[in-house]
Parts: C-alpha cells; structure tokens; sequence
C-alpha cells in the first residue's frame, strides 16, 4: 500500500435528491484500488434545483484535527478518515453551490457560489460565523447574519485556498488569483477571456489553475516568470464513445487538484478519474478511472501521508 491516499469527491450530474447524487472515495495511490466508498444520496434539506439536475453531490475538501470534511451543495458534511459520516451541518440560509473549502488559522473558509460569497465556518458547530457577499462590480461587503443573501451566481466564486499568511481566491468569471484580505488582484492570466477556471492556487513557486472547458492546466512559475498552458488528455481521449455534451455533462471536464510533489499534481477530470500529471514532463504518469458514466464528474481531491 502507498503512503499517501487520495480523497476524491464526485458529482453526478442530472440527479435528483431521492437518489446518489455523487460519491467520496478514498484511494491508494499507489494502487488505485478504492479503499472506501461513501454514498452521498443527498437530502431534501440540502436540495437546489438547477439546470445541471439536483444538488449534486460532494464538492470540496479538507482535512483538520484528524477529521475529513466535504461541501455539499448547502452544508458541510464531517468524516473520520474511514469515510464513515460523523455528522453534517446544513445551512439553508447562507450556504448555495458550495464548491472549494479549506482551512486557514483554524476557520473553514467556504465559496457559496449561489450568494456571490465567501463564509468563514466554526469547526466546532460547523455553523456560519461570518459571510461575506460580492456585488455587480465586485466589491465585498460583511452581511450582517441577520440579514439573508439573495441568490445570484453572477461571478461563480468556486476556488479558496490557503498560501503563507493569506487566502487565496478565483472565479470562473474573473481574471486571475486574488488575496481575499487584502482584496487585490495577485496574479493575472495572460488569455482570461473565453476560459472557464476552476481550482485556482497559488505556491509558493508557482500559480496555478485547470481551465475546465479548454482541457488546459496552466502553470506560472515565479521564478522565471514564464507561463504555459498544457493540454491534460487521458488514454481514452481518442476513443472515449463521445466528445459532445451527453445532455448536462461533458468528457475530460477537468476539476479538482492537489500539489503531489514539487513536478507532480493530481488532476481530477469525467468520467470520474484522476491523473498524475508531471508539469516538467507535460505528461500524465498514472491514470486512475473509478466510472464510465460521463456524468460522474469529480469534483475534490485531497491527499494525506499515512
């Protein structure tokens, strides 16, 4: 068995809340055999409706204090590391399209993208502490919690994570990395227009992003300033049965990533697998597939040393 194991979220696409809308599983990735599986059928409490179909499934995640946690579409789901469920948290009224989460100074920081916002979560009660919303120009204001969001999706807030002393964030709709504190723009992508991001990063040697709808990862090093843009393609993607939207889901939707290495991350991508992508080499070292349904998309990836 390897030392380090994968947790992998997935979303299944066109669901509905009576039944699986999405899967965690938890992998060798050394193997790729699935360790455990955990079944998210969703609940009416935690149900959206939208064009993509139900609330679909399980979204980010993070590891703290020994415990797993994932987004779901209203609410925060708490896990051993066995994905055996501990309990949830499902809040109606700050939380909509939960997509990235991750810790910073002992907070959960949650993208709401259905609010425009960003919420800090209390590990202890996993309740909202604070929220704070975006408006048309993109500004952000602290709401106050007695006070409600309306939903509206305009920027599509779907990425958060943690460098050095500060949050990092990004859109699908805006043009790069951006300090959440400070609310600066920190790095910008050479071609924004007509990209679609997701899992937007900052190291401490590089940034980095998947564009979703272009098959790309791009990867900016610091050090010499230098950017590219890689194509990611799995061993299928000459023979996969179809390269056309399959009603609401599309093939090699590229979503979900973590830094393995200094050269390597794992990608994540649909139908539901993942990919050891070495960035000096441009090449896919290791292929993982856990579904043949294109509408089984995944969604989070978080690795642990064991």
């Amino acid at each position: 068995m390897s030392d380090t194991v994968a947790y992998v979220s997935s979303v299944i696409r066109a669901s509905s809340f009576d039944r699986s809308t999405g899967y965690l599983y938890k992998i060798d990735l050394e193997s790729g055999e699935i360790l455990e599986k955990y079944d998210w059928n969703g609940s009416y409490e935690d149900f959206m409706n939208n064009e993509r179909g139900g609330e679909r499934g399980i979204r980010g995640l993070e590891i703290y204090d020994g415990k797993l946690y994932a987004a779901v579409n209203r609410g925060i789901l708490e896990f051993d590391l066995d994905l055996n469920l501990i309990r949830k948290e499902i809040d109606r009224r700050f939380l909509a399209g939960l997509h990235e989460i991750c810790e910073f100074q002992d907070k959960l920081y949650v993208t709401s993208t259905g609010y425009d916002g960003i919420a800090e979560v209390d590990f202890k009660t996993l309740k909202v502490e604070k929220i704070w919303i975006f408006n048309k120009i993109m500004q952000k204001s602290r709401l106050l919690l007695h006070n409600r969001p309306k939903l509206k999706d305009q920027f599509h807030i779907n990425s958060i994570s943690a460098f050095a002393d500060r949050l990092v964030y990004g859109s699908s709709k805006m043009k790069g990395h951006l300090d959440f504190f400070e609310f600066k723009e920190i790095h910008q992508h050479p071609k924004p227009k007509g990209t679609f991001k997701h899992n937007t990063y900052e190291y401490e040697d590089c940034y980095v992003s998947l564009i979703t709808n272009k098959e790309e990862f791009y990867y900016f090093n610091k050090k010499t300033g230098k950017h590219k843009y890689i194509p990611i393609k799995f061993s299928d993607h000459d023979t996969f049965k179809t390269k056309e939207k399959e009603g609401v889901a599309k093939y090699n939707w590229l979503r979900g990533l973590e830094r393995l290495d200094e050269d390597r991350f794992v990608i994540g991508s649909s139908p539901a697998r993942i990919g050891i992508f070495n960035v000096k080499t441009e090449e896919l070292e290791r292929e993982f597939f856990f579904s043949d349904d294109v509408k089984n998309c995944i969604h989070g990836i978080k690795l642990l040393t064991v």
